[in-house]
């Protein structure tokens, strides 16, 4: 099968050595309006298109795989569903549950494959977890995100803005992680605290205290302290387990597992890329945005 991949910025970089195994399609063409995007000289065997639209009408694509800002995924994906092509899409889709539903009736009616990309899920310290450990276990989870997109803790800093603000970017892949957990049979809103950026109606802070499945959940995500790192506590089996994301290890007791053969954000998308089997991942979708809007008070729709 022939694939396209819409948007060349910095994350199209982390997507070459996944993509370079992936037995399922062979890329031939990409596109960005910007002809000196980041990522385009890291794909030099494949035809260079400035719009996707003409990407697509001129390759005999089966699949279009979607890297670009937030604000354009809804639109590429539609366009390409429209012309009876597979979409595979970064998270989060979209920042309308309406939008979201007529991209997966679009498919659903046009019998098209649509799987939606959570990096979180394809980490290898989170993959490696559920090899070694059951997940009924799991007592307790609390996440917390620092990522430095913010120079004065006031401001999302002018790079970050397509992001669309801590809660969005991050949030959606933390729900994606703990969806492999628990089933989100019930989800229960505690409290939660958002501090909105300076220069943008959207969270440079954000904390979430939940219920999920009668399991207690918390989570913050922080722009403002100049710092990357992505940290998991669990109460597994009435002990203290930690996963580490950033530096991808679990500690356990004694016991502490590595697994940093591979930067991280590249491993999630070789383990996503080269394991990619045409299946859609409707229902999680579906699941994990229907949450992920449910807290947002800045998106109650």
């Amino acid at each position: 099968m022939n694939a396209g991949l819409i948007g060349l910025g910095d994350l199209s970089l982390k997507y070459v050595k996944g993509l370079a195994l992936n037995n399922f399609f062979y890329l031939v063409a990409v596109s960005d309006n910007n002809k000196n995007a980041a990522g385009r000289l890291s794909y030099p065997e494949q035809r260079y298109y400035e719009s996707y639209k003409e990407m697509i009408e001129e390759e005999n694509l089966d699949y279009v795989i979607i890297c670009s800002p937030l604000s354009l995924r809804f639109e590429e994906a539609r366009y390409a569903l429209e012309h009876n092509v597979n979409v595979i899409c970064e998270s989060p889709l979209s920042t309308s549950k309406k939008e979201i539903d007529e991209l997966m009736n679009l498919a659903k009616k046009k019998n098209l494959v649509f799987n939606t990309i959570y990096h979180f899920q394809n980490g290898e310290e989170v993959r490696q977890f559920n090899k070694l450990f059951d997940p009924r276990k799991i007592q307790r989870i609390e996440v917390n995100i620092n990522n430095p997109y913010s120079k004065d803790g006031l401001n999302i800093d002018d790079n970050k803005l397509d992001l669309k603000g801590c809660y969005l970017d991050s949030a959606v892949n933390i729900l994606s992680m703990i969806k492999l957990w628990l089933p989100f049979n019930s989800v229960k809103l505690v409290n939660r605290e958002f501090v909105n950026a300076k220069n943008d109606d959207a969270p440079v802070y954000a904390k979430v205290n939940c219920l999920i499945d009668n399991i207690p959940v918390v989570f913050s995500i922080d722009w403002r302290e100049d710092v990357d790192n992505k940290v998991t506590y669990l109460t597994y089996d009435n002990k203290p387990l930690t996963i580490y994301h950033s530096s991808q290890e679990i500690i356990y007791g004694d016991w502490k597992y590595t697994f940093n053969a591979m930067d991280r954000l590249t491993r999630h998308y070789y383990n996503y890329f080269s394991s990619f089997d045409g299946l859609s991942n409707f229902e999680m979708t579906k699941k994990i945005h229907e949450v992920l809007f449910k807290f947002d008070p800045n998106n109650q729709q």
